[in-house]
């Protein structure tokens, strides 16, 4: 019976900390989208692979190239006729393709001609080197160039998820603290109270079967719901920063 009914309070506790992490995850996306950080970061990768010493004059070349009309097709204005929503992602046959005709002329005869018509003595230095790799086989030489801009990118992925570690750990500080997200207080109430813990296994366990988790975690409030202690009471409320600091610990 013991071991039974800390199961089923492991299980709830399991649950409750699966919606506010869901509840996290929806919020830092929601944030992401706001401020374009996919865009901004994929837009500063560019940059920085067009000119690593100049970052200024690499959102210059990074303006110019998205110009070209293979880009400039995947930028949108949003709302319509309001400012331009750049794009989150570039696949790389296009992007080497658009650098290849940096001016946009569509008049390029040859790889070389196009790799000197780049205004980025790094971007010409490392295309140039791949281009001798491939021993001028055209295709490969593409390949090798595609992987080279993929290789970036992840390197941009890896800045980008850094910035939302971040915020993921400043979004569920402040909503384990804005709830009063008490872990021991929850485990205690579990324990004595068959009925919420009850209700609280059953909501897992319907979630598991249906798929619904995501579903349950759009509502926080659904804790509330099966009487799962969470929030402030006006005299529990911390009053100075070591007891915040130690409800933020529990």
């Amino acid at each position: 019976m013991f071991s039974f009914v800390a199961l089923e309070v492991a299980l709830g506790l399991v649950f409750v900390y699966l919606i506010l992490s869901l509840a996290c995850s929806a919020l830092n996306e929601t944030i992401s989208s706001i401020f374009s950080w996919r865009a901004k970061f994929l837009r500063s990768g560019i940059a920085n692979l067009l000119d690593p010493e100049n970052h200024a004059n690499g959102l210059s070349l990074v303006g110019q190239l998205y110009r070209h009309p293979l880009v400039n097709g995947m930028i949108r204005p949003f709302p319509p006729g309001g400012r331009e929503r750049y794009p989150s992602y570039i696949p790389s046959r296009t992007f080497i393709t658009a650098v290849l005709d940096f001016d946009a002329s569509g008049a390029v005869e040859s790889v070389e001609q196009g790799i000197g018509k780049i205004p980025s003595e790094q971007a010409r230095t490392s295309l140039t080197t791949l281009l001798a790799n491939a021993q001028g086989d055209v295709e490969r030489f593409r390949r090798n160039a595609e992987e080279w801009f993929d290789d970036a990118m992840e390197r941009v992925s890896g800045w980008y998820r850094r910035r939302l570690q971040l915020l993921t750990w400043a979004l569920a500080a402040t909503l384990v603290l804005s709830l009063n997200v008490d872990t021991i207080r929850i485990a205690q109430h579990l324990w004595t109270d068959s009925t919420v813990r009850a209700a609280v296994v059953a909501r897992a366990e319907q979630a598991a079967e249906t798929g619904g988790v995501d579903e349950v975690a759009q509502r926080v409030d659904a804790l509330d719901e099966i009487a799962v202690p969470i929030g402030w009471g006006s005299e529990e409320r911390p009053t100075g920063a070591r007891d915040w600091l130690l409800t933020a610990l529990a």
